[in-house]
């Protein structure tokens, strides 16, 4: 009686969880919609685990499925943990990554497991609550609800049309991979001579409808990815080498990829400025993170089990009625080719292939292992399981209190001290986070500021920003340890040395020394050598400044911005007639001829020519910060030569770039 209580209670939790996992949303985490979903599988599975132990002992026996499709997704998952092991930098952020993180792979391969050891129909129950999240879409699309109604961790629910399965393409392909699936449910009943139920058929019909309302509100909206082409660059730079073939760049880091594999002529498209976390194509993220030989193993497994259901769907005693397994693969496969990696890219993946081998395999293929005759024996696999929940939840206790304090820090950012205890909480909690990191040094470099920017700061003020400072350098320090590869670090890491120079001793070298890091990861970014040649400026080394920018602008020729910084430094290295030449570019380049940008450098343009005529200087009007100027346009600026205090605060030993990182 207890055996088939926790049987039961097993089956309806792995129901529940399938059910609710797709649309699991929260706002009181930086990433509403993705880290939401891998803590209730983390939760939900660790519970299966404890459960799946008490009904070992009770039944001492397992049933487990061991078709081709198991045995080589198995390898699959065994092949990309011993690679998320070896080769990730970062091991635990790559580790939490909703996409192409192990820990949401194996939490879904627990539930694959449980569904084909019970027989269960993952995809069926997953059906019937699309359906309900379909009708709660339309509802709130045609009575919206009032946001002061719901608690504010929800809030975003209130927004008509919201979804709560990632992009609107994603839920597009989502809603209309389960109409296929209603489609088939009824061709099913057909090929049983059975009425076709009139709730499925309603379910078809919502499902069909909130996935083309979907793909239109996609067609509307802009979505920022990379370009296929972009993608496949990335992916391919794998092949460079034949460590980089067989183990990829590892997981979370197809920036690193994407940055390597960038050419100059990017920097003609839009988007030229951004570095991409996510490749437009699932299998290419995949082949850049994990390798060639994951991409073959994963090519396997879904012809395998594509090839199952055709040959199921051609089986004399079971006619055409499977055949709607072969149009999901198809389906399945075309989006894992055509759309990004997510969460709900990944669940349909799994609990596909859980219905595949359900539905092509009889009962009697089960592996069964039993421990009737040595009852003792089950006592050891169930303390394993109970072992591992217990550490793993204590992980996720970890990783979630600190998701929860970071996010609580960002949405209290005008209340200082809040947002500085939950920072450092955070970081205490789970240090591993990049994120973190780099913005806990920023807030220490806006609390040193404020201080300094005081009229006669104290001598116990100059000591707190001098402690401030340190903290700021030592995180953004910490995030280029944990991930050495991401050239933002290094970005993160420069900007930080850059803002402490004229009150930092030494602080100039060390931030050059971080920009040239950043350059050699990320060779083809034209404003990194702009911001480089902006501590040069500052310095008032304006030669290598020159030299810089005119780097910037081989590297993207049509920003105007870069040729202003390039005639300030020529004018500035007295070579006034290529000064003048480069500032008529500038003029070129600003389309809006009424704009003040135009204004400003029609009149400096004139102010160079008197300048080189009477071959007399002039002083800039109005420096200012330089600024990247990522549109192409407009935000016309200088960097402005810091005046240094005096005296300048002496950082420790430590505070500069490790030897070996810096090399």
């Amino acid at each position: 009686m207890l055996s088939r209580f926790f049987t039961s209670s097993v089956r309806w939790l792995t129901y529940g969880l399938i059910a609710f996992l797709p649309y699991a949303a929260w706002s009181a985490t930086q990433d509403s919609l993705f880290s939401p979903k891998l803590y209730l599988l983390s939760i939900g599975v660790l519970i299966l685990l404890l459960l799946l132990a008490v009904v070992l002992v009770a039944n001492r026996r397992i049933s487990l499925s061991s078709t081709s499709v198991d045995v080589i997704l198995v390898t699959l998952l065994l092949s990309m943990a011993t690679l998320s092991m070896l080769v990730p930098t970062n091991k635990v952020q790559a580790l939490l990554n909703p996409n192409t993180g192990l820990a949401f792979w194996l939490g879904l391969l627990i539930l694959y497991g449980v569904c084909t050891a019970l027989r269960l129909r993952p995809l069926v129950v997953a059906f019937y609550s699309a359906g309900v999240a379909a009708l709660v879409i339309t509802m709130q699309s045609l009575f919206p609800l009032v946001s002061s109604t719901l608690p504010k961790d929800l809030a975003f629910l209130a927004i008509p049309g919201a979804t709560l399965v990632g992009s609107y393409l994603e839920t597009s392909f989502f809603y209309g991979f389960f109409t296929l699936l209603g489609l088939g449910m009824l061709w099913k009943a057909k090929r049983h001579r059975r009425s076709p139920s009139l709730l499925v058929i309603a379910i078809t019909i919502l499902l069909f409808i909130t996935s083309l309302a979907s793909g239109y509100r996609a067609s509307r909206t802009e979505q920022i990815l990379p370009s296929y082409l972009s993608s496949w660059r990335a992916a391919v730079e794998t092949l460079q080498s034949p460590q980089l073939m067989l183990t990829g760049f590892g997981s979370d880091n197809f920036i690193v990829a994407f940055t390597k594999a960038k050419t100059p002529a990017y920097n003609s498209q839009s988007d030229w400025s951004q570095n991409y976390r996510v490749a437009r194509s699932g299998i290419l993220q995949i082949w850049a993170e994990y390798g060639l030989p994951i991409v073959v193993l994963l090519i396997l497994l879904l012809t395998t089990a594509i090839f199952r259901t055709y040959k199921s769907s051609r089986d004399d005693e079971v006619g055409t009625e499977n055949i709607y397994l072969t149009i999901q693969m198809a389906a399945l496969i075309a989006g894992l080719i055509l759309l990004p990696l997510s969460p709900a890219i990944v669940f349909l993946l799994m609990m596909l292939l859980a219905e595949v081998v359900t539905e092509t395999s009889p009962e009697s293929s089960l592996l069964q292992l039993s421990f009737k005759r040595t009852p003792a024996a089950t006592l050891p696999f169930a303390t394993v399981l109970c072992l591992m929940s217990g550490a793993a939840g204590y992980g996720l206790y970890h990783v979630v209190g600190a998701e929860l304090a970071f996010k609580k820090g960002i949405d209290n950012l005008s209340k200082g001290s809040v947002v500085y205890e939950q920072h450092r909480r955070a970081i205490q909690q789970n240090p591993f986070i990049e994120r973190y990191r780099i913005s806990f040094s920023q807030i220490n470099l806006v609390l040193a500021n404020s201080i300094m920017s005081k009229e006669k700061p104290s001598d116990q003020d100059k000591q707190t920003a001098s402690q401030a400072i340190q903290v700021a350098i030592g995180e953004a320090k910490a995030a280029v340890s944990l991930n050495p590869l991401k050239s933002g670090n290094w970005l993160a890491l420069a900007t930080t040395y850059r803002s402490v120079i004229p009150v930092a001793k030494g602080a100039d070298a060390w931030a050059i020394a971080a920009y040239q890091r950043a350059i050699i990861l990320d060779p083809s970014n034209p404003s990194i050598r702009l911001q480089l040649g902006g501590v040069y400026y500052g310095l008032k080394q304006y030669d290598r400044a020159e030299e810089l920018f005119k780097e910037a602008l081989s590297l993207k020729a049509d920003n105007p911005n870069f040729y202003y910084n390039y005639a300030w430094a020529l004018y500035q290295g007295k070579k006034y007639d290529q000064a003048v030449s480069a500032m008529e570019n500038v003029l070129k380049l600003i389309k809006d001829t009424k704009g003040e940008d135009y204004k400003k450098a029609q009149k400096e343009l004139e102010d160079f020519k008197k300048a080189a005529a009477a071959n007399k200087p002039i002083i800039p009007a109005k420096e200012q910060p330089e600024e990247s100027n990522t549109d192409g346009e407009g935000n016309l600026s200088l960097p402005q030569p810091q005046p240094t205090t005096s005296p300048q605060i002496i950082l420790p030993t430590g505070a500069g770039i490790a030897s070996e990182s810096a090399r």
